[in-house]
Order: C-alpha cells, then structure tokens, then sequence
C-alpha cells in the first residue's frame, strides 16, 4: 500500500501547530468563543490516540496494509478535525466582534457607539469584507481553506484588534462619558424651550391684560 505515513503525520503537526496558535491569540481576548474550535482539536487528539493504538497492534498483526489503512483514515479525519477548527476560529471572532457590536449600540445607542467608538467605520467594512469571504468560500468548497488562510492573513489580526478595543476600559469609560454630556445637553435644550415657552406665555398673558 502506498502510503507515507511521516509525511502525513508531518502534515497533521503543522496544521495543529497553526491552528493552536490561532486559538490562543483568541483566548486570550475571548476564552469562550473559541470552545467550538477547541472541541474540534479534542477530536483530531482522540484520532490521534486510535493511531497510536493501531500501530501497537500493527505490531503483531498479519496483515499490514489493514492497519495503515486504518493509520490513514484516522489521519485523514484527524487533518479534517484541524482545518474545522480553524475554519471555527475565524467564524467564531466574526461572530464576536458582531454581537459585541451590537450590545454597544444597545447599551449606548447606535449614533453614541457611531461617534466615539475608535476606528468604528473600518470596524464595520472589515465585517462584511469577512462575510463576503465567508459566502465565498461556501461557494467554493474544493477550495475553502484557501478562502479560510487568506482571511486569516489579511483580517484576523485586525478582528482581535477590533475585539479588543470593544472590550478595552478606556473604550467603555469614553462610551459612558459621551452618554453624559448628550444628557446633559439634552437637559439644557429641554430647560431652555421650557423658558422660552415660559416667556412666551407670560408675553401672551401680559397681551391680553392690557394696559
């Protein structure tokens, strides 16, 4: 059976090395989001401990290609279990940086997030630059993880960027600060119709008085 086994597991490693690094930068923004990714990785590992088990029987087993076969399909499925969890990591941050979006905008309204949210309108054209991408690449699944490694190159970082200035302090605290003085001016302009409309009436009163 023609069948390389170092260079296959070779392979596997360095997808699994890819893959933990980009779960990781995620982690460290958002632990929770990339637990769909992180799942996919607990597969290839089991897929990984069944070869294991497959070359100790291999060992004293009549027949050898019955168990590369079964090295090669475990393999297979643990390289599949790799490329869905990275294709998991960037799906699960898009996600995020849309839902943590949409809370500012509920929490502080949509032209307060609009005005003080830091690089706001790039934010938005890097999201549907990735849904483009996305829709893409499901159009185009002989070569989805091709679609996938472009958008991790050109966009990721800027999604952990983006994810992480949402989340940041000094964001929330210019957030809450800008809410203020929209009170506050809204206060002003309600005192100063409530005067004027004071001022009116009392012009309107003293008309009808009369000398």
């Amino acid at each position: 059976m023609d069948f390389d086994f170092k260079k296959s597991v070779e392979e596997y490693l360095v997808h699994l090395s890819e893959v933990e690094g980009y779960v990781k930068e995620a982690e460290r923004i958002r632990n929770q989001t990339v637990i769909p990714a992180i799942n996919e990785l607990r597969y290839a590992g089991r897929y990984m401990s069944e070869i294991y088990l497959a070359l100790i029987s291999g060992v004293h087993s009549d027949n050898s290609d019955d168990v590369k076969v079964v090295i090669r399909d475990k393999l297979r499925d643990a390289n599949f279990s790799c490329l869905k969890a990275k294709h998991d990591v960037m799906d699960a941050v898009r996600g995020q940086l849309h839902a943590d979006y949409m809370v500012l905008r509920k929490e502080f309204t949509p032209s307060v997030v609009r005005k003080t949210l830091p690089k706001h309108d790039d934010m938005l054209a890097l999201g549907k630059e990735i849904d483009r991408c996305q829709t893409d690449s499901r159009k185009d699944r002989d070569n989805i993880d091709e679609h996938y490694g472009d958008m991790f190159k050109n966009y990721y970082p800027k999604v952990l960027e983006y994810l992480s200035l949402m989340s940041d302090p000094l964001t929330i605290e210019s957030l809450h600060s800008e809410c203020k003085s929209n009170r506050r001016k809204s206060l002003y302009t309600a005192a100063g119709i409530f005067l004027a409309a004071l001022g009116l009436l009392v012009g309107v009163a003293q008309l009808l008085k009369g000398p």
